[in-house]
């Protein structure tokens, strides 16, 4: 029997990390900072599988108005994008509100990628409660 070597913390990051920057390259609708993206890991129990879910949380100026001209909308090109890494679960959202002040959408600041990547506990711990 093998034994099970789980994959360092580090090279999730650098997965990750790499996501992003050649994000912004693929399209330029992603080449700003008006959003930032959150992912969670959940990894499979038993095995060394994990599933990638991102979140692409739009902080100001809707995209959606770079992509007027496009024949495609914002979840297909992330979607089309995120296929090359094996992530299927993409998920948009946006404030319930929004503030209209300037001063507010100028200080902007963005958390560093280790703050937006979290684990996911006890992912199958709860199958027994579907039957």
């Amino acid at each position: 029997m093998k034994p099970l070597k789980r994959k360092n913390q580090e090279s999730y990051l650098r997965l990750l990390s790499l996501f992003e920057r050649e994000l912004k390259q693929y399209h330029k609708v992603f080449d700003n900072d008006n959003y930032s993206l959150h992912y969670v890991l959940s990894r499979e129990q038993y095995t060394n599988d994990v599933e990638i879910r991102v979140t692409m949380n739009i902080i100001k100026k809707p995209l959606w108005l770079i992509m007027i001209d496009e024949p495609y909308n914002l979840k297909n090109l992330l979607e089309q994008y995120s296929r090359y890494f094996s992530v299927k679960d993409i998920t948009i959202v946006r404030p319930f509100l929004q503030s209209h002040s300037r001063k507010s959408q100028n200080e902007i600041v963005l958390p560093k990628i280790e703050e937006r990547i979290s684990f996911e506990f006890y992912r199958d711990n709860l199958w027994w409660r579907r039957l």
